[in-house]
């Protein structure tokens, strides 16, 4: 029996909702040798009507991770995929800025730290970008995109595609506090005007 060719099925989702073709990237480092050999990363170019840089994760899971005593669905949630917006390309330098190794550090944290899942906030370990503020991630729902997104129907399973929002350590500490919900509060309901995550990855906190 022909095992299931999971990349490019989800190659596939990712374009019906991004619209164009990814370039495919892997960063070559320890990290790649704990995670699914297929592991990759795509980067989608800006378009409209969302002029922004997207990079994904691709194979972040193996089939074995679901649990067995979950039925197929929507809180089968083991299985997760995550994706990351920019307004700057990926650099091609370790550190700050790099996307491609930043989404492959969190895939390799999934598999041999602890599992990501969804309100969850993730220590990058490094600022996103240069000068930025944000150190940490925040996974919650691709609110930008919907369930268009975030369920991703493969040939035998679901797996639930999940945003990357980076945060500053204020706003982490915020969220230990009183909960990841009213952090996304502070970023999803608040006027539109002072929603700045996908415009200046430089920006100043929303708390404090």
């Amino acid at each position: 029996m022909t095992s299931p060719d999971y990349p490019t099925q989800i190659r596939q989702h990712y374009q019906q909702t991004f619209g164009i073709e990814p370039k495919v990237h892997k960063w070559l480092d320890d990290t790649l040798k704990d995670l699914p050999s297929d592991f990759r990363i795509f980067e989608f170019e800006p378009r409209e009507p969302r002029n922004v840089w997207t990079y994904t994760t691709c194979r972040m899971w193996e089939k074995s991770d679901m649990t067995p005593a979950v039925p197929k669905g929507r809180h089968q949630n083991e299985l997760i995929e995550l994706h990351l917006f920019s307004q700057e390309r990926s650099t091609y330098k370790s550190g700050p800025g790099n996307h491609v190794e930043l989404l492959q550090y969190l895939a390799h944290y999934h598999r041999t730290n602890e599992r990501i899942a969804l309100s969850h906030c993730i220590p990058f370990e490094r600022p996103w970008m240069d000068e930025s503020e944000c150190t940490y991630g925040l996974i919650t729902y691709p609110y930008l995109d919907g369930p268009k997104l975030e369920m991703m129907e493969l040939e035998d399973l679901f797996v639930q595609c999940l945003w990357v929002v980076p945060i500053t350590e204020v706003e982490f500490d915020f969220q230990a506090e009183v909960g990841s919900f009213e952090l996304e509060k502070l970023f999803f309901e608040v006027p539109s005007e002072r929603v700045d995550y996908l415009d200046t990855p430089r920006r100043k906190s929303f708390v404090g």
